[in-house]
């Protein structure tokens, strides 16, 4: 009897091992099941977001100090909010410059003088440079004397969650169909990886690592962003820089040196050129440097000379730096 009694417990608790086990199975299978459909359901919601918001270009994130210009605009183009954020990877802070709307300059393209909160109406009425916010962009340049390495402008609510996101630690946006939305609101040179980057860099930062500029409180704004970007590699590098204004037009270098000096580059001499050219220069044996690197990418209208070439020019000052930059009238426009 006890013997019949232990077999019948060993074949249940056979059967009750196997059906454990299939039910196992048929759990894991189902959980896989649904994490793939999710998968491809956010792939689904996010793919136009990642094809609307990428750039195709390289990572400018990548970098120990880049910058992001957010812009807040009406429905008629007229700008509401005007911040660059720059970023400092070596120090581990977020600085905000606010620009106001309001505020006057001469315009690039010998435009005129208006206030900076109508580049983007003026821009895309006149068909200004090669994209809609060119005008907008080299105006913000040539305030700050930084480049704007990228830009997001926006309205309303989306504009409102970019800037919960950078300054309240608010990854909302990120959610799949926040995300989707988010790209059909906005015009930005982003791409997904780059927005990715940015929120989980202003995730992890302390509200004392965040510091808000106001331009109204500077009376010279070039000293504070020298701060910012003195630990930057390209200050680190120390390389001087030689301007030479090929012109003959009066005061064109002191832009030139200012754009150099806010970034950390050591200007050497700013002086006339022997010459007049039709064409600007970047004279340096090695264009792969961090001074060098950034120097084309504020001017890109450069053409890159070898030293040994620019001998033939007479310009005997070059000797005077690491590296020169000499102004040609393509690039008159712009300042």
């Amino acid at each position: 009897m006890r013997n019949g009694a232990a077999q019948k417990r060993k074949k249940r608790l056979l059967y009750v091992k196997r059906r454990n086990k299939k039910a196992k199975s048929v759990l894991v299978a189902g959980i896989s099941l649904f994490l793939l459909a999710s998968f491809f359901a956010i792939k689904t919601l996010i793919a136009p977001a990642v094809s609307a918001l990428g750039s195709g270009s390289s990572d400018a994130f990548d970098r120990d100090i880049y910058s992001l210009l957010l812009v807040e605009k009406d429905q008629k183009n007229a700008i509401k909010t005007l911040n660059l954020v720059v970023v400092q990877r070596v120090d581990n802070k977020l600085y905000s410059i606010n620009i106001p709307p309001f505020t006057k300059l001469d315009l690039p393209g010998r435009l005129g003088e208006e206030e900076i909160g109508k580049t983007l109406e003026i821009g895309q009425s006149l068909k200004y440079g090669n994209n809609k916010n060119a005008l907008l962009l080299e105006s913000v340049t040539k305030i700050l004397n930084l480049n704007v390495n990228r830009y997001l402008i926006s309205f309303g609510d989306s504009f409102n969650n970019v800037q919960k996101s950078v300054f309240n630690k608010d990854l909302g946006f990120l959610l799949p169909w926040q995300y989707k939305k988010l790209s059909q609101d906005v015009e930005t040179n982003l791409s997904p990886r780059e927005i990715y980057q940015l929120a989980l860099f202003t995730r992890g930062l302390p509200a004392s690592r965040l510091e808000v500029i106001n331009m109204a409180n500077f009376a010279d704004l070039n000293l504070k962003i020298r701060d910012i970007t003195l630990s930057g590699q390209v200050a680190k590098e120390s390389l001087g820089v030689v301007i030479l204004n090929g012109t003959g037009v009066s005061n064109m270098a002191k832009g030139i040196s200012d754009a150099c000096q806010n970034m950390g580059i050591r200007v050497a001499l700013t002086a006339n050129a022997e010459n007049e050219y039709q064409n600007s220069y970047l004279i340096t044996d090695d264009a792969t440097t961090a001074t060098a690197r950034y120097i084309m990418e504020y001017f890109p209208e450069l053409k890159v000379m070898d030293k040994r070439s620019a001998n033939s020019t007479g310009e005997d000052t070059m000797e005077r730096g690491d590296l020169t930059i000499i102004l040609g009238f393509d690039i008159q426009t712009r300042l």
